[in-house]
């Protein structure tokens, strides 16, 4: 799963971005693994060196079965080029337990009081009801008196005692569990729309490990202007006809599964010879409890001159 990306400022002044980390983060990730384990191991599952061992390679691997699994997200804090905060979500396996999860996540000791840890929860929360996760649990040792503080100041509520649950340094230690429950997702049904007749596109970016395509318009008659389409959270989409010049006429939200109908032979042809898409959109069932699961929308660019096609993503906004 990738997340939404949120910038916030500290109250040093200093500004984080909060996003998905991605394979050529592995480096930075594990700078920042290995600072939080040596300062905070007491309050880990694992030993102060437990990602010494770790290779950049085995981390890139990591990172990428973050990105693409269904059912598990990581959440880093960045800050002048380094990570300084981590979060993590994994979902629960089993049919009637899926809508559970699971938390955990470190900060540098620097990076403490600064307001970083509740915003990265509040971040991770509203992701997690994005992805139709309903309850979130956590456990923190009992001595941990920051991160229950920290945990309960978002909303989190000790639900039980658990006696001797980890063994650290030759000594058994308590932890409390404690749990939040989600408000339902709420489950956009508005359709969306962009009118942008006889715009003209002057770029678009795509951008493999955010998962995401923005493109930069400018409206008729207006030189000075640019409108900046964002597409978040793509899980797939296509461009015929692309042309220097090209005039858009709108983009409109459709049934993505309409969009897997319509192109379904290129679709499997593609998915046959280089893995396109995915083992999802083998068949519409799939691609259908896919789209559900994922949350995922579909929108269909037209032009009157050069590009069109089409796009399956979570969101477009329009800046």
């Amino acid at each position: 799963m990738i997340v939404e990306s949120k910038e916030i400022e500290l109250k040093t002044g200093q500004i984080i971005t909060m996003r998905s980390p991605d394979a050529g983060d592995a480096e930075m990730l594990l700078r920042h693994l290995r600072s939080v384990f040596a300062e905070s191991y007491l309050n880990m599952n694992h030993p102060s060196d437990y990602f010494d061992k770790f290779s950049v390679a085995e981390e890139e691997k990591i990172l990428a079965d973050f990105a693409a699994s269904p059912s598990k997200f990581m959440l880093s804090a960045v800050c002048e080029n380094e990570i300084v905060g981590n979060l993590v979500v994994f979902g629960s396996a089993g049919e009637f337990l899926k809508h559970n999860a699971r938390l955990g996540m470190g900060l540098e000791k620097k990076f403490c009081g600064l307001g970083l840890g509740s915003a990265l929860l509040e971040h991770a929360l509203g992701q997690s009801k994005r992805f139709n996760f309903r309850r979130i649990e956590l456990t923190v040792r009992t001595f941990n008196e920051a991160g229950i503080r920290l945990y309960e100041k978002v909303g989190f509520q000790k639900v039980g005692l658990l006696k001797s649950a980890a063994l650290i340094d030759g000594r058994y230690v308590d932890e409390y569990m404690y749990q939040i429950l989600l408000d339902k997702p709420e489950i956009q049904t508005e359709v969306q729309s962009l009118s942008i007749h006889d715009s003209i596109l002057v770029s678009y970016t795509v951008t493999s490990q955010k998962r995401e395509i923005v493109m930069q318009v400018q409206p008729e008659g207006d030189d000075q202007k640019l409108i900046e389409v964002t597409f978040g959270g793509v899980c797939a989409y296509q461009f015929n006809n692309d042309a220097f010049g090209t005039i858009l006429y709108g983009i409109d939200e459709v049934d993505p599964v309409d969009v897997i109908k319509e192109n379904f032979e290129q679709i499997q042809k593609g998915r046959i010879q280089s893995g396109w898409m995915g083992e999802w959109a083998a068949d519409l069932e799939s691609a259908r409890a896919y789209f559900k699961r994922e949350m995922i929308r579909g929108y269909e660019i037209s032009s009157s001159v050069g590009l069109s096609g089409w796009v399956l993503s979570r969101s477009m906004t329009q800046a």
